[in-house]
């Protein structure tokens, strides 16, 4: 299983085993339910290797793909999986000021006017 951040190229990389540049590849991506997602061309690069760098990993948990050539009585099908990692949240921001008036909203919650001095990012 590869691992793939959502939002980042998911890589889609077949070699074939005799080196054949001519060939027309296609990965069709299925999710974990058995439902394709989409198809996607793969380009020779050189030696029989087939590159498609263009497609974002969605937020989908389990992508598989599935590579099938235009002669499939001379090659198997191939298969990855990608596994989705979710973005990370971006950091937590902290205001830095002095509060310089207050009033009690009710118990539980007291309302402010602050004045910033600076914006600073939480150093977790």
């Amino acid at each position: 299983m590869i691992d793939v951040k959502v939002g980042s190229k998911i890589p889609l990389i077949l070699q074939v085993h005799d080196g054949n540049p001519n060939l027309d590849v296609e990965a069709i991506l299925i999710d974990s339910f058995g439902k394709e997602f989409m198809r996607a061309k793969l380009g020779p690069v050189s030696g029989g290797l087939y590159i498609n760098n263009e497609i974002e990993m969605p937020s989908i948990d389990i992508l598989i793909a599935q590579y099938h050539t235009d002669k499939p009585e001379d090659y198997e099908v191939a298969q990855d999986v990608f596994k989705a990692i979710p973005k990370p949240n971006p950091p937590e921001k902290m205001i830095v000021g002095e509060v310089v008036d207050k009033a009690l909203w009710d118990e539980d919650v007291i309302m402010g006017v602050a004045y910033v001095d600076e914006e600073t990012e939480d150093s977790e």
